[in-house]
Parts: structure tokens; sequence; C-alpha cells
């Protein structure tokens, strides 16, 4: 019963490769010898033509509409390309930090240089003594702090204006 089952199986394997067209020379002429020769291989075979051009006569090939690529286009050109990586750097934001860094070690410098006193002996070519002496305490001073707080509260709004206005153009509406 196994080996039938088997043999049937392998029948209508053989026979549906034969009909799509997927087996070779010999084996197609194989198959019509045993096709001419064999009831149960014909009747298989004509069990499966039926089947298979019902198949294509009842599937009807679906055509989409005459507008069809046309709607799809007007939908692809309503949106918008994303910018490239290059275009989320927004270079101003980060000029506009590295000024205020600059600005701010610079002024730094300036108040801490304008409160020292800078003397130097010059005694021959053995013995150079040269002082230094850096005022730090105005650096401490509430106004440098309160001007501190200000201007990184005023850079803060700044910054905060920017990336909000930036963040407004790149909503797709």
């Amino acid at each position: 019963m196994k080996a039938d089952m088997e043999n049937i199986e392998d029948l209508e394997l053989h026979l549906w490769d034969y009909i799509d067209g997927r087996c070779n020379a010999a084996e197609q002429e194989r198959i019509a010898q045993l096709l001419m020769t064999n009831e149960l291989w014909r009747s298989k075979y004509a069990e499966f033509m039926a089947f298979n051009t019902s198949m294509h006569d009842n599937m009807a090939i679906d055509q989409p509409s005459m507008r069809f690529a046309k709607n799809i286009m007007d939908s692809v050109t309503s949106t918008t390309i994303a910018p490239a990586a290059k275009n989320y750097i927004n270079f101003k934001i980060i000029k506009g930090i590295a000024a205020f860094f600059f600005i701010a070690i610079a002024g730094l410098c300036i108040v801490a240089f304008s409160g020292s006193s800078m003397h130097s002996t010059y005694t021959g070519y053995t013995n150079n003594k040269s002082s230094m002496n850096l005022n730090l305490s105005l650096l401490a001073s509430p106004a440098i702090m309160n001007l501190m707080i200000i201007i990184g509260i005023l850079l803060g709004l700044l910054l905060t204006d920017n990336l909000l206005r930036s963040r407004d153009k790149h909503v797709v509406r």
C-alpha cells in the first residue's frame, strides 16, 4: 500500500513537471511513452490537464485602473524627500556655541589680566626673575557672576528659539 502511494505521488510529480515543462528532453520522451501505453498515466494526465485548463480559464488577470500609475505618481510627488545627512547639522548653531565659549574665555582672560600686576627684574644672564600676580578675586565678584548668568540665559533663549524655528520649517504639512 505504501509503495503504491509513493508511486502515485511520484507519478503526479512527474506529470506536473511534464505539464509545466520543467523536465528535460529524455524525461519528456519517457513520460510521452508512458502516456501512450499506461492507462493510469493517461487518466491522471487527462485529470491534471482538465484542472490546469480550468484554472487558466477561471483565473482572470486583474488589470489596474487606467489612472492607477498617475494616482501613485501624484501621491509620491506630494511627499518631501528627507534631506541628506549634512543638512541635519546646523552649522550656525555650532558656530554660535563656539563663539560663546570663545567670548567667555576671552572675557575671563581680560578680567583676570586686568587686575593683575606684572613686573620683571633683570639681573643678568644667570638670575632671571619674573613674577606675575593674578587677581582672581575679580572673577568671583557678584557683578561678573550676574553678567555671566545673564549672557548664558540670553544665549540659551536664542538657541531654543532657533531650534524651534528650524523644527517648524521641517514639518511636512
